[in-house]
């Protein structure tokens, strides 16, 4: 049986297909629009391809059935756009369409797949077939080798990359559009990287002027342990006690704003002369960003080596070394990957004449404003003494003898702790 009613006039055929039949909704939210006049269809045991007709001339489309296009239809619709009556016909039966002009062609999802493959393997050989171009380009900040594993992706079968180390020149062979997208990437790519310079102080400090350098930081909407902002006035000058209020010496430190790095300067030099602090070193580097710098300060100490009666020198490391990587930010802070080492030797409690190596050392990521001045602390060293001193005979005279002999005790811990002021070089 089979039963179709019109009950409206056809709708533009062709802007209808190519709007909404034969689409797949890509999510719910995005379903197919369907513009045609309503229709009602009864469809028993129905041959597809005779329903597939009768849809031409409903929407008066030209419509052209492959010949893979078979089976039988059973569906019953009561007034629904024709347009997506044929839709749902089409997905029922794993048809779809393609549009060439005025003629709707329907054919199996397979058959369209496999014409469609068929087109873009032609197209992509004709564009293959094409003549294929030079570029050569010398870089001029970034080092060719490096750039050319990203340079490769964009190249077709044919294209090739070869880099020249002692010029830094890159030599990209391919197609002409393949060539020109190399070369914008280049040029985002080759750009000047701003530099920083770090600046450090490392000093070993008694506890006491640990304590006191606590620290107060003059810094406007600093930010306090909670996350908030703490006060401070508009455009400068809020202050933040972290624990000097009860300072052991004179000296008061107040860093972490403009010209942070030359008033710790100062304060560190005072506190040197007066022996509260004793200044390991005070490297300074520039490098650039994303790039490495080391800093190697100190001794190599020989060391004999007794082996099968042949005596033989090595050397050990004592030194300190500063390794820093800097990372500049898009807020304009800077990130610093900071290695410090700090090896010396300790000839008083050599043994054999051989001495051993302390070795002091933080490794510790930061991210501080550029101009600003960040510590690292808490390596600690803890230094026990006990020294007596007596006059021969005397010191053993009954009850006056304790005249002439003393005890002298020492108990020290001294802290070493890490300046560091990063400024961003445009």
């Amino acid at each position: 049986m089979v039963l179709v009613v019109l009950t409206g006039m056809a709708g533009t055929p062709a802007a209808a297909v190519a709007e909404g039949v034969g689409e797949q909704p890509a999510a719910a939210e995005t379903a197919p629009r369907f513009t045609g006049q309503p229709v009602s269809l009864d469809f028993q045991r129905a041959d597809l391809r005779a329903v597939l007709r009768t849809f031409s001339v409903i929407s008066g489309l030209n419509v052209v059935i492959d010949p893979g296009v078979e089976g039988v239809v059973d569906v019953a619709l009561q007034d629904v756009p024709w347009d997506q009556a044929l839709d749902v016909i089409l997905r029922a039966n794993r048809l779809g369409y393609s549009v060439d002009g005025p003629i709707v062609r329907i054919a199996p999802l397979a058959v369209l797949a496999d014409e469609e493959a068929e087109r873009r393997k032609l197209a992509e050989q004709r564009a293959l077939a094409g003549e294929l171009q030079v570029l050569t380009r010398t870089l001029s900040y970034a080092r060719a080798a490096e750039l050319a594993a990203i340079v490769t992706p964009l190249l077709s079968v044919r294209g090739q990359v070869q880099t020249d180390v002692r010029t830094n020149t890159m030599v990209i062979t391919d197609l002409p559009d393949r060539v020109t997208a190399a070369g914008r990437l280049l040029d985002e790519l080759d750009r000047r990287e701003p530099q920083v310079e770090i600046e450090a102080h490392i000093v070993q400090a008694g506890q006491d002027f640990a304590r006191s350098i606590g620290v107060q930081w003059s810094l406007a909407g600093a930010v306090g342990p909670d996350g908030e902002e703490s006060g401070g006035q508009p455009g400068g000058g809020g202050s933040v006690d972290l624990g000097a209020a009860n300072q052991t010496s004179a000296l008061g430190l107040t860093f972490g704003s403009v010209a942070g790095g030359r008033d710790l300067g100062v304060v560190l030099s005072a506190a040197e002369v007066e022996g509260l602090v004793r200044l390991l070193s005070h490297p300074r580097v520039t490098t650039q960003n994303n790039v490495q710098a080391e800093i190697v300060q100190g001794d190599q100490i020989p060391i004999q080596v007794v082996a099968n009666n042949t005596v033989t020198v090595r050397f050990e490391d004592a030194a300190l070394v500063m390794r820093v990587e800097p990372r500049i930010t898009a807020a304009g802070t800077v990130i610093m990957e900071l290695e410090i080492e700090n090896d010396f030797a300790d000839f008083g409690r050599a043994v054999g004449g051989i001495p051993p190596i302390v070795t002091q050392r933080a490794r510790t990521t930061v991210q501080v404003a550029s101009g600003e001045t960040t510590v690292i602390g808490g390596i600690f060293e803890h230094e026990r003494s006990a020294a007596r001193s007596r006059v021969p005979v005397l010191h053993r005279i009954p009850l006056l003898g304790w005249l002439f002999r003393s005890r002298a005790e020492r108990d020290s811990t001294d802290e070493l702790l890490i300046f560091l002021t990063p400024r961003i070089v445009p």
